[in-house]
């Protein structure tokens, strides 16, 4: 019998030259690790008609080796930022480095295509997929973009509570595009008849402030996607994009965790967006005090006054204590000679990210806090995290 180790963290986005970790020895340590890639490493100077349209230099590939991952899914949010000769910039510059990319490509095909790596005596089948979504990110079979899971959304209103307190949040009910799910599911079939485990990284979610309170961490097509995707074939999903963590659920013999948080975020530009001007800064005004402002006419959602609204929440979010929590996951599975592996636990290592948005290990205060969290939110889905020397450890078999 052989045990393998994948390691497993978050976004990672970083322009500059990265401070030495312990964390990162930890991740080369793992037979295996991987990581979603929030930006694309261009030149490129035509950005995507978006609010937040970020790039990093293609310098930053080098530096991917040394962190000890070998698979980066590119299928998120910003991928293509700078269009496709961005995405594919990206593409170019990781594989050069030595470092195999997932969830994007010239054409769909591609950018479904899993990445095979030896880890020990396993096959591991990589890939990488996106439900968020802007317009024309979407691979197709004729023109670049991500692997896309789509997303329907459908707002439903309790008449008794817009009458009596009008402008109330709507409930948000979301499911998942059918044929997508479909085309997803072939593919880790397919992935199945000669892969020994199939990983399946996703950036999906809803940022906290972006979704009604009473709905929960979760957007409601999440688990119900998660357990379709473990029961065609998939073994462990790697979920990403909430910029905090989510909870984790064992679900038959695989392991679904929901959000991973970030682990390294450099987020020196946010504030600073085409739409608002290069040079000017959103001022960190209340939401509520842009909402107040007395206008003319109908209102845009896109008037300046949003624009900077949504800009100093972002901001606000990112230097909240919960956005510099993160983790490294550490999955551990049995390899037996002539049976399928089996996922025997998960380890969780707290990371905190410090004033540059890189990660390290924090005091036992910050770990004991960070894993109570994680532990509360893994309870909703039934799932047991233990707590020991300012570890968690999660039981799958």
């Amino acid at each position: 019998m052989a045990r393998i180790t994948i390691g497993a963290i978050g976004d990672i986005k970083f322009n500059t030259r990265l401070k030495p970790s312990p964390l990162y020895d930890i991740l080369r340590k793992a037979t295996v690790a991987t990581a979603n890639l929030e930006c694309p490493l261009t030149h490129g100077v035509i950005p995507a008609d978006k609010l937040f349209a970020i790039k990093a230099p293609p310098s930053v590939a080098k530096q991917l080796p040394g962190l000890g991952v070998q698979v980066v899914s590119v299928a998120n949010n910003h991928a293509m930022d700078y269009t496709g000769k961005g995405l594919m910039d990206t593409i170019s510059h990781v594989t050069r480095a030595g470092v195999q990319t997932v969830g994007g490509g010239r054409n769909l095909e591609e950018a479904l295509a899993p990445a095979i790596i030896k880890a020990g005596p396993a096959k591991i089948a990589f890939f990488g997929v996106a439900c968020t979504l802007p317009a024309g990110f979407a691979a197709t079979d004729k023109k670049p973009g991500i692997a896309p899971i789509r997303i329907s959304s459908m707002f439903a209103v309790d008449p008794g509570e817009v009458e009596e307190q009008p402008g109330s949040c709507p409930f948000i009910h979301t499911h998942v595009v059918q044929g997508d799910l479909e085309t997803m599911i072939r593919a880790i079939e397919k992935a199945k008849t000669f892969a020994d485990l199939v990983v399946v990284s996703i950036h999906w979610g809803v940022t906290p402030g972006w979704q009604p309170v009473f709905q929960g961490a979760l957007a409601e097509y999440q688990a119900p996607l998660a357990r379709s995707l473990i029961d065609a074939g998939g073994d462990i999903i790697l979920g990403h994009h909430p910029h905090v963590l989510n909870g984790i659920e064992t679900y038959r013999k695989g392991i679904v965790f929901y959000s991973l948080g970030h682990f390294i975020f450099q987020s020196k530009e946010i504030g600073q967006s085409k739409e608002i001007g290069k040079e000017e800064k959103a001022k960190p005004r209340r939401l509520a005090e842009i909402r107040g402002q007395r206008v003319s006419g109908p209102v845009s959602p896109y008037t300046r006054g949003y624009k900077q609204a949504v800009v100093a929440g972002v901001r606000a979010l990112l230097s909240s204590p919960q956005a510099k929590e993160s983790m490294i996951a550490l999955i551990h599975i049995d390899v037996l000679k002539g049976k399928k592996p089996k996922i025997i636990g998960a380890e969780i290592i707290p990371s905190i990210l410090d004033r540059d948005g890189e990660p390290g290990i924090g005091s036992p205060e910050h770990a004991h806090t960070l894993l109570a969290r994680l532990k509360a939110y893994s309870e909703e889905f039934g799932t047991k995290l233990r707590i020991a020397n300012q570890k968690g450890y999660i039981d799958v078999a």
